[in-house]
């Protein structure tokens, strides 16, 4: 190798989600390159993954938005760069991105950030908050090309600066051939599932804007037509308790509590996708969900909402002819349409 580099990754946390596995997979291709991967955030369930490819973690509490906080996360952020001979800063989030963006500027380094999800904007200062990843360096990565165009729409970026570098899937992981029997059976037994019982799978953090809520609406309105022969199994961590709360409260009224499961993460998802004949994405947003890729590596069709990079990530009618869809498009938030959906699949 002629040369090695250092690149330091600043994400707010280590646990599991699309920005997460991003950076993870980065620091793998980079450690496996021979360079210096490290990874700075406040921990999580992934960090053992980071360290056993090689990858350096360290921990400081970068999802603070208290303006103090983050003064004296430049702080030692600047500490490390120096300390580490850093050669690139590659910011993944909002709040670490405005202490590595004054870091990297302190120490003359470059800086790049990936845009990673449709974040809300309302009014000037969301605005201004959120463009720290497109504003302070040379290059803004968007994970899909509908993100390349919001960016464009919300910053007027202009198009040489945004490198569009579509999330992917891994093909060694998600090879329906290398899941063994033995690894489905440990995982129904798992779930509480019996052998040959239909699985619907929504796979992502139990959030409102993952839409479980409407999957389970959905349920009721399919157990009034007589099509109640499934499990649903909401593979994720638990991250709003409220709503998490809701969600078991509408379980309860319409008499579902057999018929659904929540294991938080699961760590088999290989097994998990084989196992399921519906695997569902039906976010408010998403920059490109890579459950959507994962799902159909493993044969299974898909349904997704019509929200943001829908098109990138499946084939759907009328966007190709049916017999060469792999799964169906709803509109989000609509919980009957998601039960026309669910019942022409499961049937």
């Amino acid at each position: 190798m002629e040369s090695r580099f250092t690149v330091l990754q600043v994400i707010p946390r280590m646990r599991s989600g699309g920005a997460e596995l991003g950076c993870l997979q980065v620091a793998v291709a980079l450690a496996d390159a021979g360079h210096r991967a490290l990874v700075v955030s406040e921990g999580g369930r992934m960090v053992g993954a980071l360290e056993a490819a090689g990858a350096r973690h360290i921990a400081l509490p970068l999802s603070s938005k208290n303006p103090l906080r983050m003064w004296f996360n430049t702080r030692a952020l600047c500490e490390i760069i120096r300390r580490e001979n850093v050669d690139v800063v590659h910011a993944r989030g909002r709040a670490p991105a405005w202490s590595a963006l004054s870091a990297a500027r302190s120490t003359g380094i470059p800086f790049v950030a990936t845009y990673h999800s449709e974040y809300s904007e309302r009014g000037r200062i969301k605005n201004l908050y959120n463009s720290v990843l497109v504003g302070g360096g040379e290059k803004v990565i968007a994970v899909s090309d509908h993100m390349g165009a919001l960016i464009r729409a919300r910053y007027g970026t202009e198009p040489r600066r945004i490198a569009v570098i579509h999330r992917a899937y891994d093909p060694v992981r998600f090879n329906p051939a290398a899941v063994t029997a033995s690894r489905l059976a440990a995982l129904r037994e798992l779930l509480g599932v019996r052998p040959g019982e239909r699985i619907v799978l929504l796979a992502g953090r139990i959030t409102r804007r993952k839409a479980q809520a409407d999957l389970v609406a959905a349920m009721g309105l399919l157990k009034e037509r007589g099509i109640d022969g499934f499990t649903c199994v909401f593979a994720g961590e638990i991250e709003k308790k409220d709503y998490m709360a809701e969600i078991e409260a509408k379980v309860r009224e319409l008499g579902l509590e057999t018929r659904v499961r929540f294991p938080e993460n699961v760590a088999d998802m290989a097994a998990a996708y084989l196992l399921a004949d519906v695997s569902l994405n039906i976010s408010e947003s998403e920059g490109l969900p890579r459950v959507a890729l994962e799902s159909q590596a493993m044969g299974v069709p898909v349904i997704i909402s019509d929200t943001g990079p829908g098109r990138e990530v499946a084939l759907n009618a009328p966007d190709v002819a049916p017999h060469a869809a792999t799964g169906l498009r709803v509109p989000f938030g609509e919980p009957r349409a998601l039960a026309r959906a669910l019942g022409d699949l499961l049937a």
